[in-house]
């Protein structure tokens, strides 16, 4: 029996060939879901991030608060499309 592509997959993989390149944390993320299609391999639960911890992974990133409400705007606005 065939195993149907996820939709998140697809938009992933069409995300990369929109840009062009794939960044690590594409690459990252695409040998994760091939290993979970493939070998079954579940990956951990991960407790959801304090705002501290949010925060400081954005001071890290060097993005403003516009930048982060921006792109979760966006990938709301595909998850519903």
């Amino acid at each position: 029996m065939k195993k149907p592509i996820s939709k998140d997959f697809k938009i992933m993989l069409l995300s990369v060939l929109r840009k062009g390149h794939m960044t690590a944390n594409d690459r990252s993320n695409i040998e994760t879901y091939l290993k979970i299609y493939f070998d079954g391999y579940t990956p951990p639960e991960l407790p959801p991030l304090t705002s501290e911890e949010l925060a400081e992974l954005i001071i890290i990133e060097g993005l403003g608060i516009d930048a982060v409400v921006a792109d979760y705007e966006r990938i709301k606005a595909e998850q519903t499309n």
